[in-house]
């Protein structure tokens, strides 16, 4: 199959809405909107057009000392295209263009009073990148970027004052299968990034800033599968290492991990351990955690009782682990923490599928996360989702939101 077209659109918290009235812009009302269409294919080869929108209100320290109000805005657009024999080669360019408008309250002063102010970032950027895949297990691909903006400060007295600013950045990776006998896998991956942001400053209030951060980053994994009279146990270890540099954490370091997975194929079970910990480091760094995770799947139709307990303590996944999976904007506490998710498969009407799904997430601390939705499967190729997100304390900043997503498979 083709990759899917795919619509999104997520409305705005009642207190967006409730806004419009005091001039609120046309992004509060449109939390988010993300498109996927395509536009040829064939044997091997497929090209499409993509795009993204997206809106996240922030609040942080509401009564504090110091408070932080405001939003993060962003839209990007691109084409990708997949070509060659079983569409191994992959490239393509995308767009993006980001602005954030904070308010500022600082409630320290001796006197009783109050300063405040407005931040402002503003950047439009140029992503080109490559792939390759084999179908041995080996890949490679590589990204680089270069943007350019304004940031700004707001305040009564001082009125605004603006400065240009600039990001480039490169990244790079790939891996391979080395080795496979037995049921025995060894497979060697590595990374390697950098990036620049910098502000020119204007000569007074804001100073000029240039801050530079780069990893390399290297790791060998071992796996091994045993088949079970219910299903298959597959035990794994990995050692890697990394080079960190530039103004943040510097130096190198070494790191190791590993964990068993287990699958019950008549009763639909999965369970995991795995953990992690930062052996050395150059730098002042520590890190290590664990994590577990239970899951309950439906049927091959989606059916039945789908459930999963995962409960973490620490750093239980590397950041470059978060970046491949696709979830590093959700940072986890480090902290203990459960979370809980639990949805049932009906078959409804003429064939249609009603999957009602909830979850919820607690650590220390007081962090609460709970999501809710409905999902309905009209036939294989089309679904629509709605679904509610919350989550406060050591999870982010406060946030509500709500999500309509629409899915079509031609």
């Amino acid at each position: 199959r083709r990759r899917p077209p795919e619509y999104r659109w997520e409305p705005c918290p009642r207190e967006a809405l409730e806004a419009v009235d005091d001039g609120a812009e046309w992004r509060e009302l449109v939390r988010g909107a993300a498109f996927a269409v395509p536009l040829a294919g064939g044997p091997g080869a497929t090209a499409a057009l993509w795009g993204a929108g997206d809106h996240r209100r922030l609040r942080v320290g509401a009564g504090g000392p110091i408070s932080w109000d405001g939003g993060v805005s962003g839209a990007h657009a691109g084409l990708s295209a997949r070509f060659g024999p079983d569409g191994r080669y992959a490239s393509g360019v995308a767009a993006s263009w980001f602005r954030s408008e904070v308010d500022w309250t600082d409630r320290r002063a001796r006197d009783g009073g109050a300063s405040a102010g407005v931040h402002e970032l503003r950047m439009a950027s140029v992503h080109p990148y490559v792939g390759w895949s084999s179908p041995e297990g080996a890949f490679a691909w590589a990204t680089a970027g270069h943007g350019k903006g304004r940031a700004a400060i707001i305040d009564p007295l001082a009125g605004r004052r603006s400065s240009r600013s600039a990001m480039t950045g490169a990244a790079a990776g790939g891996g391979a299968r080395l080795f496979a006998a037995g049921g025995t896998t060894f497979r060697l991956r590595g990374e390697a990034w950098a990036t620049r942001l910098s502000v020119d400053g204007d000569g007074g209030t804001i100073e000029a800033l240039s801050v530079d951060v780069q990893r390399i980053a290297a790791t060998v994994e071992a796996a091994r599968e045993f088949a079970l009279p219910r299903g298959a146990a597959r035990p794994w270890a990995e050692l890697g290492a990394r080079w960190d540099g530039g103004d943040g954490e510097a130096g190198a370091g070494l790191e190791a991990g590993g964990g068993v997975a287990y699958r019950d194929a008549p009763l639909g079970l999965e369970a995991e351990a795995a953990g992690r910990i930062l052996l050395a480091h150059g730098g002042d760094v520590r890190e290590w955690g664990v994590e577990g995770a239970l899951r309950a799947k439906p049927d091959a139709r989606g059916r039945g009782l789908s459930l999963s307990v995962l409960p973490a303590w620490g750093e239980s996944r590397s950041g470059l682990a978060r970046l491949r999976d696709g979830s590093a904007a959700a940072a986890a506490p480090r902290g203990p923490r459960l979370d809980l998710a639990a949805g049932y498969g009906l078959r409804v009407g003429g064939g249609a599928l009603l999957t009602p799904y909830g979850g919820a997430g607690l650590a220390k601390g007081g962090g609460r996360r709970w999501r809710a939705g409905v999902r309905i499967a009209l036939g294989e190729g089309f679904d629509l989702d709605f679904e509610t997100v919350g989550e406060d304390g050591p999870y982010g900043s406060p946030e509500r939101r709500a999500a309509l997503t629409a899915r079509l498979v031609l």
